[in-house]
Order: C-alpha cells, then sequence, then structure tokens
C-alpha cells in the first residue's frame, strides 16, 4: 500500500515517514522508503549518510522527442535504492546544490540529471509493490500534490501540528479539489502538547471531513536526536511518539487488509 505524507513546511513529515518505515520494517515488512522532498531528510531520519548523488541519473531515455522509463518502476526502484539501515529501501532523487538552477535552466547540458527527474517524478507518482509498503514523503505546502504527485491509490496522511498556520495549510490541501478515488485522506496532529492540542486540530479535521488517526506528542527523545544528530529511529521504543507511530501503523495495516479483502 502507498502511504504518502503531506503537509506544511516543517510540520515533521519526514520524522513521521522514517518512524513508520523503521515500525514497518520490525514487522518483518517490505518497505520503499521515497523521499520526494527538494530539500531532503528521510535519509537521517532513517540513520543513513546523505549524499549529493543524483541517484536516478539516466533513468529515463528520449522517446520521439519526449521520455519514458528504461526499465518498469520496480526495475527503476531495484537498479537506484539504497538500503537503510533495518532493511528499508531508500529513493531519493538527489540533494538540491548550486546547481539546481543551471540545470532547470539548461536541461539539454544536463540531460543525465533531467532524465533523472522525469523518472523519479514517473516512479513517485505510480510505485506501489504489491505485498509491500511505499512510504512518500512529499515537499512541505500543496506544490507537489497538485502535480498529482500523491497518485491515484492509498492513503495520504495530512500532518497537522496545533498552530493556525499548519491548519490553514490543512484546509489549502483538503479545498484543493476532487481527490482521486483511490485516495483516502486522513488526518495525524503532530507535536501534540495536551488534550486541548488534539482537539484543537481533531475539530478543525472533521469539519473538513477529515478523520483525525493518531496524536503523536511533542516527544523530547526526538528532539534530543535531532541536536544531537543521532538518527531519530533509534529514539527508545518507549518514547511517546515511536508509541503513536505503531498505533498509525495499526490502523495503516487494518485499512490495507480491508482492501485487499475488497479486490
Amino acid at each position: 500500500m502507498r502511504v504518502v505524507f503531506l503537509g506544511k513546511g516543517g510540520s515533521g513529515k519526514s520524522t513521521l515517514a522514517g518512524l513508520l518505515c523503521a515500525e514497518l520494517a520490525g514487522r518483518n515488512e517490505r518497505v520503499t522508503a521515497i523521499d520526494a522532498d527538494t530539500v531532503p531528510g528521510l535519509d537521517q531520519v532513517l540513520g543513513m549518510e546523505s549524499t549529493d548523488d543524483w541517484s536516478l541519473a539516466g533513468a529515463a531515455v528520449r522517446d520521439h522527442g519526449g521520455w519514458k522509463l528504461d526499465g518498469s518502476p520496480a526495475e527503476i526502484v531495484d537498479r537506484c535504492s539504497r538500503e537503510a539501515p533495518g532493511g528499508v529501501r531508500f529513493l531519493q532523487l538527489g540533494n538540491v546544490d548550486s546547481r539546481l538552477k543551471e540545470h532547470e535552466m539548461r536541461r539539454e547540458q544536463h540531460l543525465d540529471r533531467w532524465s533523472g527527474t522525469v523518472a523519479f517524478n514517473t516512479v513517485s507518482r505510480v510505485f506501489d509493490e504489491a505485498g509491500g509498503w511505499t512510504i512518500v514523503d512529499l515537499q512541505g505546502g500543496t506544490l507537489q500534490v497538485a502535480g498529482g504527485m500523491v497518485g491515484t491509490n492509498g492513503i495520504a496522511v495530512l500532518v497537522v501540528e496545533p498552530f493556525a498556520k499548519s491548519l490553514l495549510t490543512a484546509r489549502r490541501f483538503v479545498e484543493m479539489g476532487r481527490w482521486p478515488k483511490g485516495i483516502r485522506l486522513v488526518g495525524v496532529a503532530n507535536k501534540v502538547s495536551s488534550a486541548d492540542d488534539e482537539a484543537y486540530v481533531e475539530t478543525a479535521l472533521a469539519e473538513w471531513g477529515v478523520p483525525l488517526w493518531v496524536a503523536v506528542p511533542k516527544d523530547p527523545a526526538v528532539v534530543r536526536a535531532e541536536r544531537e544528530r543521532r538518527p531519530i529511529v533509534s529514539v527508545d521504543g518507549d518514547a511517546g511518539a515511536k508509541q503513536a507511530v505503531a498505533r498509525l501503523a495499526d490502523l495503516l495495516t487494518e485499512a490495507a487488509m480491508a482492501t485487499s479483502s475488497k479486490s
């Protein structure tokens, strides 16, 4: 099943996506993590070394004036992904660097990178391995969602902080238009410090017809791991954030089983 994390920049999407990957992998599930943020951070959450390599360079080839994948999405994931601790397969386009503007403006002189961009965007939209989990961490804001990066099936997890600006972004997601029939939109309240925080997010989401699945506490263990530059997935299993993500994994598993039984 595809699970796509979206929300305001800084809402904690990468942290929750990484914790979910680790939780599912710890249950012996096959997990592919896709970092679709142009300022990536999911690799650090998972405990991987960051790289500036443009990992999908050349993964699409010229075809009658356009582009086509050099293999199926599954083949490209197998060929281009790296393995994170715990056995999670990790796919990332490449880090933004000082050459990005040149790359965007002079595509014909950077065909490997441009073909990698085309391939990555295509794989991010459509990859969904049968019997496994595909966890996609989108860039903050609505641009990638408007561009179709959520795809057409799976569960979109809207990460919301208990702040007005975060709720404003969440409302924009909900009101963007008609979501694909195969997408189920659910909410997660993140960085919650009190019952009032949770109720604040839950009430707003309910007005828009989005159920709140899980409230993730503002966790000192996560803050310490970030400050000490330790992998967030290494925090103690009793940490509140990890326990909340375990509940999210339970709900996602139930949803996947229900979807499977209908098909």
